[in-house]
């Protein structure tokens, strides 16, 4: 028997007591969509496959190296948390690729999910079915209704995606525990300085650097500071006190809200930086004097100024952002709609926009009108429109014309606006995000328009609703999952087919009478690390002819050099300005 050959049993050998260990280990009851010993060819995939199942683990056991996540670098991390509902396993990821090795078709022909969105969420009910996905834990129980250990289940290993509410890698290591090299996994680390809580020192730091590309007819961004940090803070009190500002509040009108950041995401601490308030900032803040020594969390944000109302009311406008990739940045717009609010805006109060949850509240003010007799549905269906609604009450109101400048002008105007705010916020951010290739993350982003028709920025969301509330955006939600899901489908496949093939070649020179040896390990590192970068190969690039536009592009600088026609303003779709390049 030549030492080849024994190595390879060796490898088996290995291979089968893992597999043997997996089953004595977990008593639970196993899957009936996760069968090791399922051959290959009961999977029908005949297209891609490895050629030695066994040396194919082995090498890719020594190309693909985990990118550890410390739990200090996120906040309230905890790696032995189990209150996802699933034991936590250490060698989830080497027990995945076993199974992916001897089983392609795992990711090239099926679609399988594990979700903690509630089981009569349209997530799991409609958009995994349509997809021909499989749920594979329909029962997994809740946080709330996790009592003792042996409640939790087994994790799948099947799993293609992980869509959760949660940001499962709070309590599981990516790479190791759970989004494989041969998945993925919503909620991309880093990516918390997108929304509120982060944006302030983001737009600061980007300002700074492309001023330029934010002029103040297209600057898409109102005026931010965060006051425990002491630049920004500075920077504040240096604005208040300037010859403009002091113009600006001849009329008494306020120009800035302050908000608590302990509160942002329930609505409530907005305060109008009145004469009141603002004498109470320049006391509280000595004039600025105080600045880097008081540790209070306010955000200063400056509003609009002269917002477009649509029945006295403030609007917001809702898109949708997909950041499907951050290893390199592959990003995507989608329509959204519109919300009205539901009172009317009072330039005196700090809060602009009133919503669902409001309603008790609003029914108060309510009182006599048509709207109170609503019922709740109606309401939302009444005060929600989509954009080719908004855009014939602008022509009708004769704020823009149907013919002229913008022939469309949701599709040349508000849209390309839209867009480019939204390439401007993840350039600020993306130095945060973790790059890895198994990471994505849906963002709804709220915009608004002032009488001039101006676009402003209001804020991102991680978590957007994306189970819909009106029989509109329910169509519009489930059918955005789809087509943001085959998105990531094909970054998958397109990654696993180049590393399919990639382990192939490897082994033909790796193979030797004496073993498995790999030739020049740290290059083939580095080069299983570029090919494992996401770019879509052909036969998996997503139909664009779906609601998901392209943004960002990055796939397209992978291996370029000079003279290879890479070009940044085709990374950015040829939406910014060269001098924003």
């Amino acid at each position: 028997m030549t030492r080849t050959k024994a190595f390879i049993l060796a490898l088996l050998a290995v291979s089968l007591l893992n597999i043997i260990f997996l089953y004595k280990q977990d008593k639970s009851p196993p899957n009936p969509t996760q069968n090791l010993f399922t051959p290959l060819e009961d999977r029908k995939d005949s297209l891609y496959k490895f050629t030695n199942p066994v040396i194919a683990n082995y090498l890719l056991s020594k190309l693909d190296i985990f990118e550890v996540i410390q739990e200090d670098e996120i906040p309230n991390a905890n790696y032995k948390d189990s209150s996802s509902g699933f034991k936590v396993k250490n060698n989830y990821c080497a027990q995945h690729r076993t199974i992916f090795v001897n089983n392609p078709a795992l990711i090239f022909k099926e679609k399988n999910f594990i979700t903690n969105y509630p089981s009569t969420h349209n997530l799991r009910k409609m958009v995994i079915p349509a997809l021909g996905g499989i749920d594979l834990h329909p029962n997994q129980p809740s946080q709330k209704s996790i009592q003792a250990q042996q409640q939790l289940m087994i994790m799948s290993l099947d799993a293609n995606i992980f869509y959760n509410q949660n940001s499962f890698y709070m309590t599981k290591q990516l790479g190791k525990q759970f989004s494989c090299l041969s998945q993925a996994s919503n909620h991309i680390p880093g990516s918390q300085i997108l929304v509120k809580k982060g944006f302030a020192q983001s737009l600061a730091n980007y300002s700074k650097q492309y001023s330029h590309c934010l002029a103040s007819e297209q600057r898409f961004f109102l005026k931010t500071w965060l006051l425990n940090n002491k630049e920004q803070c500075l920077d504040f009190f240096k604005e208040i006190n300037s010859a403009e500002y002091k113009a600006a509040r001849t009329n008494g009108k306020a120009i800035f809200t302050r908000r608590l950041m302990n509160n942002i995401s329930s609505g409530e601490g907005i305060f109008l930086v009145n004469n009141h308030e603002e004498e109470h900032l320049r006391a509280f803040y000595r004039n600025g004097d105080g600045c880097g020594e008081i540790k209070e969390k306010n955000l200063i944000q400056e509003r609009v100024q002269n917002p477009l109302l649509i029945d006295k009311r403030f609007i917001e406008i809702k898109a949708f952002m997909l950041i499907a990739s951050t290893n390199p940045v592959l990003a995507y717009y989608h329509d959204g709609y519109v919300r009205i609010s539901l009172l009317e805006y009072d330039e005196n109060e700090a809060k602009e926009f009133a919503w669902i949850g409001s309603l008790d509240k609003v029914r108060k003010q309510w009182e006599g009108t048509k709207y109170n007799r609503m019922g709740q549905l109606e309401i939302m269906e009444y005060f929600t429109w989509d954009l080719k609604t908004l855009k014939t009450y602008l022509v009708k109101k004769k704020m823009i014309k149907e013919e002229g400048k913008y022939e469309d002008w949701v599709q040349e105007y508000l849209k390309p606006q839209m867009k480019k705010a939204m390439i401007h916020l993840i350039r600020m951010s993306q130095g945060e995000f973790f790059k890895r290739s198994s990471v994505f993350e849906l963002f709804d982003v709220d915009f608004t328009l002032d009488e001039d028709l101006n676009v402003w920025f209001i804020e991102a969301n991680a978590n957007p609703l994306i189970n819909g509330f009106t029989k509109g955006t329910m169509e519009l939600m489930n059918q955005m999952l789809e087509d943001g899901f085959e998105i990531i489908f094909g970054l998958i496949r397109s990654r696993m087919k180049r590393v399919l093939g990639y382990v192939n070649n490897l082994q033909k020179i790796a193979e030797r009478e004496d073993g498995i040896v790999i030739p020049e390990l740290e290059k083939r590192r580095e080069e299983f690390r570029e090919l494992s970068m996401n770019r879509f190969e052909d036969e998996f690039v997503p139909n664009f002819a779906s609601g998901f536009e392209r943004i960002i592009d990055e796939s397209a600088a992978i291996g370029s050099g000079s003279g290879s026609g890479y070009s940044k303003a085709k990374v950015y779709i040829n939406y910014l300005e060269n001098e924003c390049l």
